[in-house]
């Protein structure tokens, strides 16, 4: 039903329904893994998930969290639109100049004393 070499890693909506449809049905998991060409243990992974839950959709990830804010991100896309041609270095280093906002530097120290 669904492409033999799925080249990725993981089922979309309309796969994750067909199990639960097929399961509905009373097919056998082997029967949904070859009709589908997804391995025996994802079909019972989402069996599982949709008997616990109710639901088809997926986990969020449990990647590395970003530390990016969203006024880091905005900044980071008004410094792209303003030149497009920017090295990463280059954008890194202004958001490092307003993240620390260095005052402007002091002379105090140069003047001569009476």
């Amino acid at each position: 039903m669904f492409r033999a070499d799925r080249g990725r890693k993981h089922l979309d909506d309309k796969e994750r329904a067909a199990i639960i449809a097929y399961t509905n049905d009373g097919k056998s998991v082997r029967f949904i893994s070859d009709r589908l060409g997804i391995a025996i243990g994802t079909v019972s992974l989402w069996q599982t998930r949709y008997a616990e839950t109710g639901d088809i959709i997926r986990k969020n990830g449990s990647g590395r969290p970003k530390k990016l804010t969203a006024a880091d991100e905005a900044n980071i896309a008004l410094a792209v639109e303003a030149k497009p041609i920017t090295t990463a270095q280059e954008i890194a280093g202004k958001m490092l100049l307003i993240l620390i906002r260095v005052p402007a530097p002091s002379f105090e120290f140069l003047k001569e004393e009476d």
